[in-house]
């Protein structure tokens, strides 16, 4: 249960995104694909549109044509005065600018630049506008390349252009590449499909088989182009032995196409609408909020992060007063988790309302906040970014933390920071696994490093985690760690001490995870800065693990009194949700531990069978461990909606068909079509497999709906 924390003070607060292949087996099924929604030759709307200023139409038309939704196209088609107009385009901005804050918005900038560079760099060739060619559009939409390769100077290959690209967006892949290629050197470059136009179309033989202007394009070009003439995916197996390509090059070139209207774009964008309609000035230092991100294990052996967020005085926050002599307050927390290659791996979102009695305010009103969350962070090196929110005052502050999350040990012992705290006591109420800083049903107030600072006659309590294998047998009470707590100021001998103590094995749990503390007394001690170091010693062992804690000492120093809200609430309906084991899956597969990250999904999918989210990651991984038997034997247990992917039905149809079960996987398509009825791949997918099994006539008729549905795309504009 989400909770309010104020040292003996508890109330409750709960009222308040690399794909592997996808073979097509007839290639009569792949005559028109995603890759020709690309090769745009002109942009216009695609609807009935009222008389608009010219300002204002080359501002849909041409401005931001590319990465307006469909749903803004239409509200701004609907305005009827130039001051909404102008209203909607300032907002249209605001909501995509990354730092609100800042005197210039950066995103507005960034893509000025972009549509005047695609404006004055392509389309020479043709007379073209630059913008609206295929290299405009995706300049326009990615940006530069991350790297460029030209192919101008063989005589057996069209003069081409090979973009690459490493991508952030959910929806695309992590690296991919984009060919560009001219049938003659007084044409305009066009987008290149490994599926629809082929190895032939690269190069300048004409009558070739596919196989033979692949081998020309291997003898010519590279190895690398001759991977790229059959797959824009760098990691995607190829067939050299017939140079057939899968539907996943395509499948991707749609959503880069129609990228503006993909779910996870349009879910961002409400994302950042939504924190727009509270504006917001951002703290970017690490001055009036503090941290302290604390790996530990649960009584399940999974590793997780528990974090504390901190004010530093109490009039840092506000509470807002209500009639009724009743008070409330409103904030957001925003945690992202960063892989080692600092690409997003997941972000974790809370949002609080509290109403507080007049009783409840009187008692945290000079009291510093504080917010407690957790993360299901598996072991791994990760860098953290938190922003906390106080809706009230309208101000956001955001702070940044490395941490390492530890490997639990094949043998030995592990042991965590040291963590000082003010007080501890039972948790009460709720799932106590879900308590942020809670271990075996005791729930700690943590201290922020910049808190430790005491004063004499007081004492310094602090708790730490052993970590340990599973243990096969339960071991017996008089076996025992050794533990030694040495003490005192560095450089000062004479003041160093030391505290020898034992902890019982007995009290490892079962899955190897132990909790010890300890309370040291402060005398007359020098003021100054001290060092703790903890040393932990197995007798049956001779390995020693440490870990250390910094402490100053002066007259008067005692920590500010605090009052903490934790997420306990929502972190236990995740769990039970399944959603902390997609999250965990996410980060597994960041590390490239694919086999967990296919544990960490099929928990998932087992907790929320209708996730679409854990069932596409499920699909992607263990298409990436090439395990299309698994995957197959998995199909049964899958529920396709409307919101499942496009890839992810393709994939799953093609573990049955790579199983020997082409028939299922007729099925499977069969229901797929029902659900997007739309989709040409599916058709044309569907069209192939029919083929396999001899029948001619269905295989003709999807082959036709495919050609219509790509037609149909083919024609609309954005």
């Amino acid at each position: 249960m989400d909770r309010l924390y104020s040292n003996g003070y508890c109330c409750s607060a709960a009222d308040m995104n690399a794909p592997r292949s996808l073979r097509v087996f007839s290639r009569r099924a792949i005559v028109l694909v995603v890759a020709m929604l690309f090769a745009c030759s002109g942009i216009g709307l695609g609807q009935k549109k009222q008389k608009l200023e010219k300002n204002y139409r080359d501002w849909l038309e041409r401005d931001v044509s590319y990465i307006i939704t469909k749903d803004e196209r239409d509200a701004f088609l609907k305005l009827t005065t130039d001051e909404a107009r102008d209203k909607f385009i300032e907002n249209f901005w605001e909501i995509r600018n990354p730092t609100p804050e800042a005197p210039t918005n950066v995103f507005r900038d960034e893509h000025y630049q972009r549509l005047t560079y695609a404006s004055e760099h392509f389309g020479r060739e043709s007379g073209n506008d630059g913008w609206r060619t295929a290299m405009g559009r995706t300049y326009i939409v990615l940006g530069p390349p991350q790297q460029k390769q030209n192919y101008h100077d063989s005589q057996n290959l069209r003069p081409m252009e090979v973009w690459f690209y490493s991508n952030s967006h959910a929806a695309l892949p992590p690296f991919f590449y984009l060919v560009f290629y001219r049938e003659d050197n007084f044409s305009e470059y066009k987008l290149y499909s490994p599926a629809f136009d082929g190895p032939q179309k690269l190069v300048t033989q004409r009558g070739e088989t596919r196989l033979q202007a692949w081998q020309t394009i291997e003898k010519n070009g590279s190895g690398q182009l001759a991977h790229i003439a059959l797959s824009l995916l760098p990691d995607e197996p190829i067939d050299t032995q017939n140079a057939t390509s899968s539907l996943d090059s395509d499948i991707m070139l749609g959503i880069l196409h129609d990228l503006a209207d993909h779910p996870l774009s349009v879910k961002e964008l409400n994302l950042q609408r939504t924190r727009a309609s509270v504006r917001a000035s951002l703290v970017l230092t690490g001055e009036t909020l503090g941290v302290l991100a604390l790996p530990v294990r649960n009584s399940a052996g999974n590793t997780r992060l528990d974090y504390l967020l901190r004010l530093s005085k109490p009039e840092d926050f506000s509470l807002g007063e209500a009639s009724g002599d009743r008070y409330y307050f409103n904030i957001g927390v925003r945690a992202e988790v960063y892989g080692t290659d600092n690409k997003l791996v997941f972000t974790q979102e809370r949002s609080y309302t509290k109403n507080l009695t007049r009783d409840q305010y009187q008692r945290i009103k000079d009291r510093v906040f504080g917010f407690e969350g957790s993360l299901p962070l598996p072991p791994g090196n990760y860098h953290l970014e938190f922003q906390f929110t106080d809706w009230l005052k309208k101000v956001s502050y955001r702070v940044k933390q490395d941490v390492v999350v530890p490997q639990v040990p094949a043998k030995g012992l592990a042991v965590t920071e040291i963590v000082p705290f003010s007080i501890a006591k039972p948790v009460t109420n709720g799932d106590a696994d879900s308590v942020p800083f809670s271990f075996g049903g005791v729930k700690f107030i943590p201290l922020l490093k910049r808190e430790t600072n005491f004063s004499g006659g007081g004492q310094i309590k602090f708790f730490y985690q052993i970590w340990a294998p599973q243990p096969s047998t339960t071991p017996a009470p008089d076996q025992k760690l050794k533990v030694t707590y040495a003490y005192g100021r560095p450089g000062a001998r004479q003041d160093s001490q030391k505290i020898e103590d034992e902890v019982s094995k007995a009290q490892f749990d079962a899955n190897g995870s132990l909790l010890n503390g300890k309370e040291i007394p402060i005398g007359d001690w020098a003021a100054g800065n001290y060092k703790l170091v903890l040393t932990l010693q197995d007798p049956e062992s001779p390995q020693e693990v440490f870990s250390n804690l910094n402490f100053r000492i002066f007259p008067g120093a005692a920590p500010l009194p605090s009052w903490e809200v934790d997420d306990s609430d929502d972190a236990s309906k995740e769990a039970k949700a399944g959603l902390s084991d997609y999250q965990r899956g996410l980060c597994y597969m960041a590390h490239g531990e694919n086999g967990l990250a296919s544990n960490a999904f099929r928990s998932a999918l087992g907790k929320d069978p209708k996730s679409q989210e854990a069932l596409k990651a499920l699909v992607d991984v263990e298409f990436l461990r090439q395990a299309y038997d698994e995957l197959a034997k998995y199909v049964g247990q899958v529920e396709l909606t409307d919101k499942t992917e496009e890839r992810t039905i393709l994939r799953l149809a093609e573990s049955l068909n790579k199983a020997g079960n082409t028939k299922m996987a007729v099925n499977l398509l069969e229901s797929g079509v029902k659900l997007k009825p739309a989709s040409g791949p599916l058709y044309l997918t569907l069209a192939a497999y029919y083929g396999q099994l001899g029948d001619s006539k269905k295989a003709e008729e999807y082959t036709l709906k495919g050609k219509q549905i790509m037609s149909n795309r083919t024609s609309a504009t954005p």
